[in-house]
């Protein structure tokens, strides 16, 4: 619990200060909160690009939540906040990961080799998808 509140105190604090803008993915049936996903500001605001980020509870892997909650995320970065590239980098080996924001229209553009700090002695890749507007209209 207290490295959830970390977490949720960290997102509030970035997005206050306009380096991410998120949002809370909720459960349909109970309200509770099952994911975040949204958007890091890691570049330049002139260059209209954001990093995609996200996060969904297990329970829910599989339901379509993760996919329409991105498909109205993605379409407020590419229609309000007037980006023209959004990436996503994720571990590799996180096949489901991958396929997730591939079905978003997300292509594979590339692997940064051990990108990843040491987990148990093993630096792992990341994988580097991007997606543009003019891919997604």
């Amino acid at each position: 619990m207290s490295e959830a509140r970390r977490f949720i105190e960290a997102l509030e604090a970035d997005v206050a200060a306009g380096r991410r803008c998120y949002w809370a993915i909720t459960h349909p049936d109970d309200g509770r909160v099952v994911g975040t996903l949204g958007f890091n500001f890691l570049f330049p605001p002139e260059q209209k690009m954001a990093d995609f980020g996200y996060g969904l509870s297990p329970e829910c892997w599989g339901t379509g939540m993760f996919g329409a909650a991105a498909r109205l995320v993605l379409g407020f970065g590419f229609d309000q906040l007037d980006l023209d590239r959004v990436q996503v980098m994720t571990p590799a080996e996180n096949v489901a990961s991958v396929k997730a924001v591939e079905r978003l229209g997300f292509r594979r553009e590339g692997t940064l080799r051990e990108f990843y700090p040491r987990t148990a002695g093993i630096r792992r890749d990341c994988a580097v998808l991007g997606l543009l507007r003019r891919d997604w209209k």
